[in-house]
């Protein structure tokens, strides 16, 4: 089961396509995070995974996204919609669904590194 398909998406583009060294570090370690969450999420039963253990990759997926958007560019757009829906998911008590953290996630990352749009002709 992959729980967060959007995130994976924005992840694999940035590290595919931002040519910057540090950014696909960055990528890299938000994928091998998302690896070790969708372990956990497909198998809560098995393998001692409880939800202390969940609950802890899951923030650090988060952390490693915050990395990965960087804090500078975060306390810039502090205003923008996925930036501001990020730092609420990010100081929560309790963390929602992962559907709903990868949409979150995503939102962040796309609007962060979003794929330059063709220019029109006037």
């Amino acid at each position: 089961m992959i729980a967060f398909l959007k995130t994976r998406a924005a992840a694999d583009h940035i590290y595919r396509h931002v040519p910057n060294d540090r950014t696909r570090r960055s990528a890299l370690a938000v994928l091998s995070q998302l690896n070790r969450c969708e372990a956990a999420v497909a198998d809560q039963t098995g393998n001692g995974n409880s939800p202390v253990t969940i609950s802890a990759l899951l923030r650090g997926l988060i952390s490693a996204t915050a990395d990965l958007a960087g804090p500078e560019w975060l306390t810039a757009h502090h205003d923008d919609p996925a930036a501001a829906g990020f730092t609420a998911l990010r100081q929560a008590d309790d963390l929602p669904d992962p559907v709903v953290i990868d949409d979150v996630l995503s939102g962040l990352l796309w609007a962060r590194y979003a794929p330059a749009q063709p220019q029109q002709n006037p």
